[in-house]
């Protein structure tokens, strides 16, 4: 089975294609606009770059890496559960598009800085772990 699907021409990654792999790094094509649900869980990324086209980020997409750094394009308009949970990251900017961001998103990360830009009308619960220093 193929890791991806062709619809109308867009690709799609789906659903565990290179989960729990150990893969290290990982350039996600430019004509690539959804990613599925769990698809990248469990490996060992240090970084990602997701491609504009993406809109929304499903649930535990990139859970459980060792991501460092992280970009959200501006498109993005959901982030859903758990979607970088248990990762490394220190520092995220949430761009003003994001209307949403699902339980748990960036649980069991060591952020130290957090930008929200104005647009967003849902943050569930526990979606982003805060350290009072």
């Amino acid at each position: 089975a193929s890791k991806y699907q062709n619809i109308n021409a867009v690709f799609v990654v789906k659903k565990l294609p290179v989960g729990f792999n150990g893969i290290t790094n990982v350039i996600i094509p430019d004509s690539i606009s959804a990613i599925g649900k769990d698809a990248f869980e469990g490996n060992e990324l240090t970084s990602i770059d997701i491609p504009d086209a993406v809109t929304i980020i499903p649930r535990r997409a990139f859970t459980s890496n060792n991501l460092t750094n992280l970009v959200i394009p501006s498109n993005v308009v959901s982030i859903g559960s758990n979607a970088f949970a248990n990762n490394s990251l220190t520092n995220i900017i949430i761009p003003g598009n994001v209307a949403t961001i699902g339980f748990g998103s960036f649980a069991g990360n060591e952020l130290t800085n957090v930008t929200i830009s104005n647009g967003i009308t849902s943050i569930l619960l526990c979606s982003i772990k805060v350290k009072f220093l």
